[in-house]
């Protein structure tokens, strides 16, 4: 029901990824936060270390690429969010942000979501299967 963000090319799935960088000059601070990196990830029990912020190439390895945006499924899924947000523009159900004029419903074991939305006379019926079985609603697959 809130307006979504999207993050660094998620819009067109970027496939690169998007790392922590600095340009700072204290070496202290530099330390500090390479220090304080290091030890939040040693939590997560990777085998490698996180980027370091500090040198360029952790930089330049999160520039994205714009091109992938024009083709394949990077433009598949940029059209996607695009005909998305244009839904949301022209349907006043879908553009309304009160939770109270939706339900939502969930059959765990078909593993089907039913989200229904509504303001004044629009209305929208969402029907989502995110199971590997298909399944059939008013004669649609």
């Amino acid at each position: 029901p809130y307006i979504p963000l999207l993050f660094m090319g998620e819009e067109y799935g970027e496939t690169k990824p998007f790392h922590y960088f600095t340009s700072h000059s204290d070496p202290q601070l530099i330390e500090g936060i390479r220090q304080g990196r290091r030890k939040e990830f040693e939590k997560f029990r990777w085998e490698v270390e996180p980027a370091d912020p500090q040198i360029e190439e952790t930089f330049v390895q999160s520039i994205l690429d714009w091109n992938k945006r024009q083709s394949g499924d990077h433009k598949t899924l940029l059209d996607y969010y695009r005909e998305l947000i244009r839904l949301r523009k022209d349907i006043a159900a879908l553009s309304n942000l009160d939770k109270e004029s939706m339900t939502v419903q969930v059959d765990d074991a078909s593993k089907v979501i039913k989200i229904e939305r509504w303001l004044g006379e629009s209305r929208v019926l969402i029907i989502i299967n995110i199971s590997s079985e298909k399944h059939i609603f008013m004669g649609v697959e």
